[in-house]
């Protein structure tokens, strides 16, 4: 009784589709006629990829995207052309030509690439679909990822919890499990954060469990997925799901639940065309007969799974790039003998015309059935539908009434940022009502920056910036601004603060440490190089007054000549050493930021002694005081600073003070 109802399903589909034909056919003519070759592509493409997506005449859809193709090479864009080429894909892979298929999606890719990033990885995921279903699973591996690369920039529009599955799936195959658990839970995150579909990759996790032989926590994932799956009505998955649940009752030896699942799946698995699914469960059958001894069902199950997968595997056969060209060849003598069939059954319905008024009557009551039931299961689905929205919507209100219940600053802003509704955190912070704007809580130029900003967010893009409740900064927040103007639960801009005043004050006390310890660390170092630059000085000065002595000694005779040349020695020992000046003037500039060296590069004429002269004066020591570490008269030390004032042509003594002190 199925096959009969299928079968008048497909003949109303086709009668259908012939009625409606003709007026297309007319509107195509009419516009080749008129010469509107790129009307007639699009029109055709339109035509093709309706039929393809509505189950309706495959042949007739491969064969008008075809005709589409060949006048877009001429007439069309890149864009036309590669979304033919995408459409056709499709329609061949729905045949099982999937040779033609692949040739199809990889000529898409390849104008895609420079086009449309999001088309790019739609036709990317498509290949790697088909290299899957051929058992090419290192192949399907590298266009899954490449796909995967360009849908996590378009997580909304791609389908970012597909591709992730997509990824745990060939790893699976490539008996990577790690790999595989990763990206199952990806799929679930993703999932339930952009589309709010919790456990989403659970089954994919449960068969991972299976393997491991971790039945009881299997099951603990496949609970939840078991509601969804069947609310959503989907054969494959059902039968997917219902495979899994007799594995594992298989396993704990649990006979009863292991046939409940068994009939509900080969329910699930014969309700579609789902043969891999079918030959998996009359795989499991045979497990099942076979460890209880029942030798002739378990033959006849394994019988049933060899028929399919022969059927399968000649499937696969016919898809080998290497027979590309002669799959094609053939659908194309295929193509023709159905046009032939379709005529001949044209004819033979006018020539039984006057013979088919009750059969006419009959199939006009079954299509009246099938849309009694068609709308009935319609009306089941968008009920179900109903009931998904509300419980969206209650998550939305929860998340957003506790949002308006935080503890922390919140608030939402609408497109100009104006305030719809804050929470009692934020307004008591802020003091802003309804409407009030949030750039009243900014600066001219905090504001400007902040439209440029925020003209660019995507969604769940985030702008943060700090306010501060008073100058004297008794209070800092800092405010995160995310768009959200595609989140049901808020509909504009979310402000959410955190108090970060104490950090704040923390890090200031911090500094303020950090740069007294420098400080201290500063003069330490600036007082040793004091120290020690003043010591050498008077090494330097102490070798002058020795050699003075030495060339008074040369010219008395007073001593005898054995006490003068032991007085001489000793005052040659003691003034053997050169480098005092030296190592003075180093430790003076370290401590007086390079004195010397910008001294000697703005005066390179003056003498050592006219270098002490400035050391004096830069140290702001008094004439008497210069007299007594030299050992020389007060007068002395002025005629040095007059003829040092006049050679570095200055007109004034305090003129040459002030130079020195401050250089």
């Amino acid at each position: 009784m199925c096959s009969i109802l299928i079968g008048r399903s497909q003949d109303a589909k086709e009668d259908s589709f012939m009625s409606s034909s003709v007026s297309f056919e007319a509107r195509y003519q009419q516009l080749l006629e008129e010469g509107n070759k790129l009307k007639a592509v699009e029109l055709l493409y339109s035509k093709g990829k309706e039929l393809r997506e509505k189950d309706l005449a495959f042949d007739q859809s491969v064969n008008y995207l075809k005709q589409a193709q060949i006048i877009a090479e001429d007439v069309a864009g890149d864009s036309l052309r590669a979304h033919i080429a995408l459409q056709l894909g499709r329609a061949y892979e729905q045949q099982k030509s999937f040779g033609a298929a692949l040739v199809n999606y990889l000529k898409a890719s390849d104008i895609f690439s420079e086009l449309d990033e999001v088309f790019y990885a739609h036709s990317l995921s498509n290949t790697g679909e088909l290299f899957f279903k051929l058992g090419e699973y290192p192949m399907a591996l590298t266009y899954y990822r490449k796909a995967l690369q360009f849908k996590k920039k378009y997580p909304f529009k791609c389908n970012l919890p597909y591709a992730f599955w997509c990824m745990a799936e060939v790893n699976y195959a490539l008996k990577e499990q790690d790999s595989s658990w990763y990206y199952y839970e990806l799929s679930s995150i993703a999932a339930d954060t952009i589309r709010q579909i919790p456990h989403y990759g659970n089954e994919g996790l449960a068969q991972l469990l299976i393997d491991q032989k971790e039945y009881h926590k299997a099951l603990e994932y496949l609970k939840p997925v078991r509601n969804w799956y069947e609310g959503m009505g989907v054969a494959m998955w059902e039968a997917d799901m219902g495979i899994l649940y007799m594995k594992i009752y298989q396993a704990l030896n649990k006979p009863n639940d292991f046939k409940y699942w068994a009939a509900k799946t080969k329910r699930n698995a014969y309700r579609d065309f789902l043969p891999e699914q079918q030959e998996r469960y009359h795989q499991e059958m045979y497990k099942f007969y076979k460890s209880r001894g029942l030798k002739h069902k378990a033959l006849g199950e394994l019988e049933l799974a060899v028929e399919i997968q022969k059927g399968l595997r000649d499937i696969w056969n016919k898809s080998n790039l290497g027979t590309v060209l002669m799959a094609l060849k053939t659908k194309e003598a295929e193509l023709k003998d159905s046009e032939l069939n379709r005529v001949q059954k044209s004819n033979e319905l006018l020539e039984a015309k006057s013979f088919s008024f009750l059969l006419v009557c009959v199939l006009l009551g079954s299509i009246l059935t099938l849309i009694a039931i068609f709308s009935l299961l319609v009306w089941k689905k968008n009920k179900k539908i109903e009931k998904q929205l509300v419980h969206l919507k209650e998550k939305d209100n929860q998340m957003h009434q506790m949002r308006m219940q935080a503890n922390y600053p919140c608030a939402i802003f609408d497109q100009n940022l104006q305030l719809i509704e804050g929470n009692s955190v934020f307004k008591e912070m802020t003091n802003l009502k309804a409407e009030s704007s949030l750039k009243m809580l900014l600066s001219e130029v905090e504001v400007k920056e902040m439209m440029n900003r925020i003209q660019s967010l995507q969604h769940y893009e985030k702008v943060v910036f700090r306010w501060y409740k008073d100058r004297r900064n008794s209070k800092v927040v800092s405010f995160t601004l995310t768009q959200c103007f595609n989140d049901p639960s808020v509909v504009g801009y979310l402000l959410e603060g955190e108090d970060i005043t104490q950090e704040i004050a923390k890090r200031e006390v911090e500094k303020l440490a950090l740069i007294q310890q420098l400080k201290e660390k500063e003069e330490e170092v600036n007082s040793s190089h004091q120290q020690a630059a003043m010591t050498n000085l008077q090494l330097a000065l102490k070798k002058e007054v020795f050699s003075v002595l030495e060339n008074k000694l040369e010219r008395t005779k007073v001593l005898p000549l054995h006490k003068q040349e032991d007085l001489r020695a000793l005052l040659q020992k003691s003034s053997d050493s050169d480098k005092h000046w030296e190592q003075f003037i180093h430790h003076f500039d370290l401590a007086n930021f390079e004195f010397f060296k910008r001294l000697k590069k703005a005066y390179p004429q003056l003498t050592q002694n006219e270098d002490k002269h400035c050391v004096f004066i830069k140290m702001k020591l008094s004439t008497k005081e210069v007299a007594n570490i030299m050992g020389i008269t007060p007068d002395s030390v002025k005629k040095a600073r007059q003829r040092l004032k006049k050679k570095m042509g200055m007109q004034e003594m305090q003129e040459m003070k002030n130079y020195i002190e401050t250089l």
